[in-house]
């Protein structure tokens, strides 16, 4: 159970889209024409992905002045800066989906209204999950996502036959994730029964957390753009097609390149039990060292075994992701003699695996990283990832199809070089960067004071 909803934790956001996707393509493929399935899917895709790309910037900073708040012993602020990260995430998915749908889609109004409505929902979703996920209301997130999926889907199978309009099945859907909402927000709230004395000062509260931690919100939102970069470059290339309803997308590599992506989830999952236990428990003696005031020579022993241990921690979980990706690799042509995929499509579910081994290395370095708060060094990572997958997948266009899916591969792999060589830069002055850090907040501490 642990190794599971570790997997939730870490990845609520990405098995949420991998989940919602797999089961719309199914389930729309047996229920309505090919061409509503179509579009009916690439609303939800796109929707999934304006909301991922939109909210990024503004939940992690967020998350972490929740986190300085409970530090400060402000548990009030906490349901007014929940409700303040609903209004600027969602008002940004809404946004950047007005922007897609509407101006570079031209989309009809309806299929407009219904992006911005479906974008907005998983952003506000993807924000009160990450809260309750921060309370460790693990279950709650679970149910909620799954109930509500399911039952959106339901909904959007009984729109189809009824009506037979994309669009009208992408409503019916939003409103099974709007039960999902409406499930998680009292989860959270019952944990911090307290008043919201000031939305519009905890608005700008979260706006002013994304300069303040300009860093973290940056290196978010290059993150989360990462992750679909491959896409997006395939989807504007010559290999990218435009249908009927003016949507453009690339079946050829959409499909093998999420399943390909699932491979990261026992990884994710591991990876979540290795923070909670290891990494979590050695920083913990390691700062319970310092406030007994050890000697320089213990402090600089602890933190050689620190080390050493996140060292051998990941040795274990890379290991771990490798025989994951061996198995999806193997799994790829078994998925077309059923059907599942097509011939063409084997390559890329199998290098999309392999780069899925050194995407978890950028996740491990990341968690570590934002955990030390080395928010530069986090930031720079998730620009390194993005950039050479940019790069790599645009270069590698005029190579043709069978080249699919390596500018992932060589994206992570960059971003795993440059992750491993920054989080042993951390680690390597550990005593120094701990140091520092508290320094800093015990000066904003000060300094709200004084104000």
């Amino acid at each position: 159970m642990a190794v599971f909803t570790g997997a939730l934790v870490a990845s609520g956001h990405w098995l949420l889209t991998i989940f919602g996707i797999g089961l719309v393509s199914a389930v729309s493929r047996i229920s309505v024409t090919a061409p509503v399935s179509e579009d009916f899917r690439l609303i939800a895709i796109y929707s999934f992905a304006i909301a991922s790309i939109g909210s990024a910037a503004i939940l992690l900073p967020a998350t972490r002045r929740f986190s300085d708040a409970l530090y400060k012993r402000q548990p009030e602020k906490a349901p007014a800066l929940l409700f303040a990260c609903f209004a600027v995430a969602g008002l940004a998915a809404a946004a950047l989906a007005l922007v897609v749908f509407g101006i570079v889609l031209d989309q009809p109004i309806a299929i407009i209204l219904t992006g911005v409505t479906f974008s907005t929902l998983v952003a506000m979703i993807w924000t009160a999950s990450t809260f309750c996920s921060a309370i460790f209301a693990v279950r709650a997130v679970l149910a909620a996502y799954f109930t509500g999926t399911l039952i959106g889907l339901v909904a959007a199978v009984i729109a189809g036959i009824q009506t037979g309009i994309a669009w009208v099945m992408a409503m019916a859907y939003a409103a099974g994730l709007a039960v999902s909402l409406g499930a998680l927000i009292p989860v959270f709230l019952s944990s911090f029964p307290f008043p919201i004395r000031s939305a519009t000062s905890a608005i700008r509260g979260v706006l002013r957390s994304l300069s303040k931690f300009a860093y973290l919100s940056f290196g978010a939102f290059m993150g989360a753009l990462a992750i679909w970069a491959s896409t997006l470059v395939v989807w504007l290339s010559a290999f990218g097609e435009t249908n009927a309803s003016g949507f453009r997308a690339a079946e050829l590599y959409d499909t093998p390149h999420f399943f390909g992506l699932l491979a990261l989830v026992p990884g994710f999952a591991l990876l979540i039990v290795f923070f909670e236990t290891t990494l979590f428990r050695g920083l913990r003696r390691h700062h319970d060292l310092i406030e007994q005031h050890g000697s320089l020579k213990q402090l600089q022993a602890s933190a050689a075994r620190l080390t050493s241990l996140v060292a051998r921690s990941a040795v274990t979980l890379v290991a771990a992701q490798i025989l994951t990706a061996i198995a999806f690799v193997a799994a790829a042509p078994l998925a077309a003699e059923a059907n599942i995929l097509q011939s063409s499509q084997v390559s890329v579910m199998q290098i999309t695996a392999m780069g899925s081994v050194m995407h978890l290395i950028v996740i491990l370095s990341s968690v570590v990283l934002i955990y030390l708060d080395a928010r530069r060094l986090f930031c720079l990572v998730q620009g390194a990832f993005l950039l050479a997958t940019v790069a790599a997948s645009a270069g590698l266009l005029e190579f043709g199809e069978r080249w699919f899916g390596v500018g992932y591969l060589v994206g992570a792999s960059v971003g795993a070089i440059v992750a491993a060589i920054a989080t042993q830069s951390v680690l390597a002055r550990l005593n120094e960067h701990i140091f520092m850090i508290a320094a800093g907040r015990l000066q904003s501490i000060l300094g709200s004071r004084r104000s």
